[in-house]
């Protein structure tokens, strides 16, 4: 017998060795790339693609501001431009200050700024800017403005047309009263507050602000941050100005990179974070067109935070890339990207409601190599907390007692269905990780007691105060006096913890984002533990994708 028991000990450890081996192999297997089902790009039409610039919001909407401050930190003064339809910028004017601020044509009272918005206005119109601006400088607080596509001389600053005309008669001046209306705008030397350049939006056109090129290319000053390109000054129907930074496509990529993905990060997850952020740039030019810009500087868009987080690394990753976009069939990707998926991606159709082949949930393998933040999580939510997070988005039910999980082919969670002891349920589509506040879709629930420690005020009894204490009267010695006891010390508050259980759920989890396209720490995994290329990165995560 205990020869046989030993046989059999050794069978069925050799069994669970060649089955550990066989899940090694087949977990190596699925890593492997194809690299000959690759899809040839060349076979189709692929355009293209002409950015002169891309526009950036940086300030806009509840945003603006009446006041813009810009530096010149690399360049020799500013140049004054506007831009048309075509993105062709033509000169107005220059000035050689490195520091102005841009404002509304309006009343100022303030500790920084005391202007007002009338002015004279000489009625002699002027061919150039070197026109206006000499005969701007015979005054004390003269400058030029641009008007309706023409120059003009103004200076002072009055409370009111009429004062503004009686000064001009006064003084017998070819001139009359005059404001830039709601949507004028005036440049001043930062330091001195001397008005240096008028311009009015009227014509919907912006006015747009650039250092002048000394010896290398120039950096703007805003809001902290450093940038290259020009600024553009948005004022519409009396409101506050607007910024956005116009600058060429190259450039705008290194600023997005370094803000997207660490700089320390391998090469070639860089080049493929390159490659998405062009791509979706390509890809959504003018989507805030009602705001006058291309992309947001945020999350909304991309993360942009100009020159100053850009490494050696990082430029050569965009360097390395130029010009490249992610297509599918001749057509520019959707490149959406997201910081990890826990075990699969998802696919375009639930995550953002349109269906692109190249955007299919498949599993992700690559992950599993390394360790990363929200690799997996748990949350716990009480069935208390669980249904008022229903109630307050609109939905009828009770105390939540019951959850179940339908889940997408990938392995993401498709949809929750939570139920009441009363026959009552809501179901919740793919959004529902939102909804409860969850890092990922890819996730499973279950029923859980909820250990929650409470710190409560302890109930203490205080102690009864001391009986006076009789002492001899020296005036009365047959007497008792009694001497007052001073007042009991008041106990201090004391504290104790105590444990309670509560029905629940647990949210057991991996992965951080929307999970639709590329996940980042999968990029990192493919290049770092795999050794794969960006092109490999990318054919990847956009199924039937190629680079060109």
């Amino acid at each position: 017998m205990k020869k046989r028991s030993s046989k059999l000990h050794i069978v069925l450890l050799l069994s669970v060795v060649f089955a550990l081996i066989l899940s090694v192999c087949s977990f190596a297997e699925s890593t492997d790339l194809d690299r000959s089902s690759y899809v040839d790009g060349s076979q189709y039409d692929n355009e293209d693609i002409d950015i002169k610039h891309v526009k950036v919001g940086l300030l806009f909407d509840k945003q603006a501001t009446d006041r813009i401050y810009l530096d010149v930190l690399d360049g020799a003064g500013f140049q004054f431009l506007t831009y048309n339809a075509q993105r062709e910028g033509r000169e107005l004017g220059r000035v050689d200050t490195n520091h102005i601020v841009v404002i509304k044509d309006n009343f100022y009272s303030d500790s920084e700024l005391s202007t007002k918005c009338y002015h004279v206005r000489l009625n002699h119109e002027f061919y150039s800017y070197s026109d206006a601006r000499a005969e701007a400088d015979k005054y004390e607080d003269g400058f030029p403005a641009y008007y309706h596509g023409k120059y003009s001389v103004l200076f002072g600053a009055f409370n009111s047309l009429s004062e503004a005309n009686a000064y001009a008669s006064d003084n017998g001046l070819d001139g009359h009263g005059s404001t830039s209306g709601q949507n004028g705008v005036l440049v001043l030397d930062a330091a001195t507050k001397k008005p240096l350049f008028g311009f009015d939006m009227t014509t919907a056109k912006n006015l747009s602000v650039e250092p002048v090129e000394y010896d290398s290319e120039p950096v703007t000053g805003f809001n902290g941050k450093k940038y290259y390109g020009a600024f553009e000054i948005l004022r519409r129907n009396g409101m506050n100005l607007s910024v956005i930074n116009c600058i060429d496509l190259e450039s705008y990529v290194k600023g997005v990179i370094p803000y997207e993905m660490s700089p320390s990060w391998p090469i070639e997850a860089l080049k493929a974070q390159a490659l998405c952020a062009r791509t979706y740039v390509a890809k959504h030019m003018n989507q805030y067109g009602e705001y006058g810009f291309d992309v947001t500087d945020d999350t909304h868009s991309q993360v942009y935070g100009g020159i100053e987080g850009a490494t050696e690394d990082t430029n050569a990753a965009v360097d390395d890339t130029a010009g490249k976009f992610i297509r599918y069939k001749g057509e520019l990707c959707n490149t959406y990207y997201f910081s990890c998926d826990g075990g699969s991606t998802e696919s375009a159709s639930l995550v953002f409601g349109q269906d692109y082949e190249y955007l299919i949930g498949k599993e992700d393998p690559f992950e599993a190599a390394i360790s990363f933040p929200n690799k997996t999580w748990n949350k716990t939510i009480t069935s208390t907390q669980l249904t008022s997070i229903l109630n307050s988005k609109g939905y009828n039910i009770g105390t939540v007692t019951e959850v179940s999980e339908d889940f997408t082919p990938s392995g993401n969670c498709n949809s929750l269905t939570f139920s009441d002891g009363n026959k009552n349920s809501v179901t919740l589509d793919h959004t529902a990780y939102n909804t409860l506040g969850l890092p990922s879709c890819h996730f499973t629930a279950e029923k859980t007691k909820i250990k929650v420690v409470k710190k409560v005020k302890k109930q203490v009894t205080p102690s009864p105060s001391p009986s006076p204490t009789p002492t001899p009267n020296p005036d009365n010695a047959s007497a008792a006096a009694l001497t007052p006891t001073p007042k009991p010390t008041p106990t201090p508050e004391q504290y104790e913890y105590i444990t309670e259980y509560y029905d629940g759920f647990s949210f057991n989890g991996g992965g951080w984002g929307h999970n639709c396209g590329m996940s980042q720490w999968g990029a990192y995994s493919m290049a770092y533990a795999y050794g794969y290329n960006y092109e490999d990165i990318i054919r990847f995560y956009f199924t039937g994708a190629y680079i060109a």
